[in-house]
């Protein structure tokens, strides 16, 4: 199931990424060369996937919500 989930998102990730990174990398007028927009754009892409899955990670660990919950002192 999470493999699975894990492939559906890298094409929408990747073009949610080109939107942004070609809006972003030209408009903060970054060097234009070509090898630093890939760097910078798969450095990006790489990050999103990694961090969308520790999430991922922690939402299959945890079960449901209630268990995330932290007990306060005014909660006994």
């Amino acid at each position: 199931m999470a493999l699975a989930r894990f492939l559906i998102d890298l094409p929408l990730i990747a073009f949610q990424h080109v939107l942004f990174t070609l809006v972003f990398y030209f408009l903060s007028r970054l060097q234009v060369e070509a090898g630093k927009f890939f760097f910078f754009y798969l450095t990006l892409f790489i990050s999103t996937v990694c961090f969308s899955n520790l999430l991922r990670m922690f939402a299959y660990f945890v079960g449901t919500l209630d268990d995330c919950k932290i007990s306060s002192p005014s909660d006994q």
